[in-house]
């Protein structure tokens, strides 16, 4: 099977901005509000941190009680941390199981760890002009630190149980096979969007627009100024 050419992380991550905007819907309202069709909105374009969680799932509350028939997420991150992108992929997880199906929508990029949250969605889009970038789990420092041998040890499993799981959620939610998964978390992949439905990422590609007669949108995310750097 016929793989993108592996892109750096510095030169695909540079583009995330001008890629998010390329399609992007409508501005939010100050309070979110469902369209004709009962689906509620959030728009989702930052880094995936602790702050960027909890923003998440306060807001994916408060559109939940507006009694929903739907929600989709419009989604556009270089990544992040990947332990709050497993919760944020969890809680989506959970709102399906409660019947409410969620729709990830990619606006430009999805890459590392927002790869994570964009699987859990039941229903999967991406614009024309959409990439996905998976990579190996990094372990990222803001400054010199002293790890002890079993402190490392301890990280390295974890590391290992997180690409465990990233593996399995590609073979379940995905047309990859187990090897072609392995190596999606293991080195660098760029998927354009044709590439993405091919592999099953994506269901479909479509514009980043509202059914007719919608109009709800929850907030807009800025950037997080606390999230830590992407390396390189």
């Amino acid at each position: 099977m016929r793989r993108t050419p592996a892109l750096g992380r510095r030169a695909a991550l540079m583009g995330a901005a001008a890629l998010a905007g390329c399609q992007a819907p409508p501005a939010p309202v100050a309070e979110p509000r469902l369209g004709i069709d009962r689906t509620g909105y959030v728009i989702l374009q930052a880094p995936i941190s602790r702050r960027t969680r909890d923003l998440f799932i306060a807001d994916m509350d408060r559109l939940l009680t507006l009694k929903p028939a739907a929600l989709t997420v419009f989604l556009a991150s270089p990544g992040g941390t990947l332990v709050d992108a497993q919760a944020m992929a969890a809680y989506v997880t959970q709102v399906q199981a409660n019947g409410v199906p969620v729709t990830m929508h990619n606006l430009g990029l999805v890459a590392s760890a927002a790869c994570y949250l964009f699987l859990a969605g039941q229903r999967r889009l991406s614009v024309p002009q959409g990439q996905f970038l998976f990579h190996q789990a990094a372990l990222v420092s803001s400054g010199p630190v002293s790890i002890t041998s079993q402190q490392l040890q301890e990280l390295s499993l974890g590391a290992q149980a997180m690409e465990l799981a990233l593996i399995q959620t590609l073979v379940s939610r995905t047309r990859l096979t187990e090897a072609e998964a392995q190596t999606f978390v293991r080195r660098t992949v760029v998927l354009s969007a044709d590439e993405a439905r091919r592999d099953g990422v994506t269901d479909q590609t479509a514009p980043a627009a509202p059914p007719p007669g919608s109009t709800g949108f929850a907030i807009r995310y800025a950037p997080d100024p606390a999230a830590a750097p992407a390396t390189p």
